[in-house]
């Protein structure tokens, strides 16, 4: 992906967290590929972005709205 696509990835992803955010229900299920310790770092580096690491819990669920959120901020760094 060139730089502005990855951008405009980012961009779409953020617009997606905020309707997800404003959806209501916010179910959303690790992938059974992800091991306990990397479910625990996603939703570490979550808190972390958020502002609040004090809320990271190991072993927690995060709403499907943090999870893209997350992923438009990691597509931003790797620009």
């Amino acid at each position: 992906m060139t730089k502005k696509q990855k951008l405009l990835a980012a961009q779409f992803l953020e617009t997606l967290a905020e309707e997800m955010l404003s959806a209501g229900c916010n179910d959303w299920e690790w992938p059974e590929s992800w091991s306990g310790c990397e479910r625990d770092q996603f939703a570490r580096e979550y808190h972390r972005l958020n502002g609040d690491p004090e809320e990271f819990e190991p072993g927690q669920d995060l709403p499907d709205f943090c999870a893209v959120y997350l992923l438009a901020h990691a597509i931003k760094l790797s620009v």
